[in-house]
């Protein structure tokens, strides 16, 4: 890495963990390589369990944490969890989204927590996804008059609907989406999310299959090796990116 991005670094450890916060349990695992071999574990951030405010600063400080491994994180593994705040997995995905991490969803990864896999370029669907339509607290909601609740479902559906097309979501997958209760969830296993929602992002998938030649594994029809470097030139050119727009942001605040 250059002196550059360890100046980010060292700059962003300073004021970004400054926040204690206790929810979901999100942990990190440092890449390791094995001797002799071209083979290695990526750094992994891991999230399970129910999706609270103050998480993505959590998972903001894994990826700033990451920066002094070997590689800074690659992936997000989604173990079980039912969901929980949609706003704070939202954010998560922006950030997934941003610099290109692969999702993997292990467990059941319900409600809330679909929406950080649906917002990577790149995913890979080993347990379930439980979607249904998005909700309010009940007691918040329960206090507004019918009028008032009309209004602000219409404006949360409109915000979730844009955000989902906006990760390149099938117009069909949202209408069963917004058609299942938040009582009641849709279930769709391994086989359903891969044929449903891909491995790549449409918009990802048609770039990676401009720059790479076709590629015969299970998963993607492009040749692995090309879609790796391609999508570690991507990351670190986001990451640089991010790094400095974070930087600037936290000094002038």
């Amino acid at each position: 890495m250059t002196n550059r991005f360890h100046f980010f670094i060292s700059i962003i450890f300073i004021v970004v963990f400054c926040n204690k916060v206790v929810s979901a349990e999100i942990s990190i695992r440092e890449t390791k390589s094995f001797e002799g071999k071209e083979t290695y574990v990526p750094t992994i951030i891991g999230i399970k369990g129910t999706i609270e405010a103050g998480d993505y600063q959590k998972v903001f400080n894994s990826v700033v944490t990451s920066l002094n491994y070997e590689l800074p994180v690659e992936e997000i593994w989604l173990f079980d969890s039912n969901g929980g705040d949609l706003n704070e997995a939202i954010e998560i995905g922006k950030l997934v989204n941003e610099l290109y991490l692969r999702v993997k969803v292990i467990g059941k990864c319900y409600s809330a927590c679909s929406f950080i896999a649906l917002s990577a370029k790149d995913r890979v669907f080993i347990g379930k996804m439980g979607l249904h339509r998005p909700y309010f607290n009940k007691s918040y909601y329960a206090g507004l008059s019918a009028q008032e609740a009309e209004v602000k479902y219409k404006t949360m559906s409109e915000h979730v609907k844009e955000y989902l097309k906006d990760n390149d979501v099938p117009t069909d997958a949202i209408d069963k989406m917004f058609s299942t209760s938040s009582s009641d969830i849709w279930v769709l296993d391994m086989m359903a999310s891969n044929k449903l929602f891909g491995s790549l992002k449409p918009s990802f998938h048609e770039w990676i299959k401009a720059k790479c030649p076709d590629g015969n594994s299970a998963r993607i029809d492009v040749d692995i090796k090309c879609l790796s470097i391609n999508v570690q030139r991507a990351r670190y050119t986001a990451l640089v990116s991010w790094l400095e727009r974070k930087l600037d942001v936290k000094l002038s605040d």
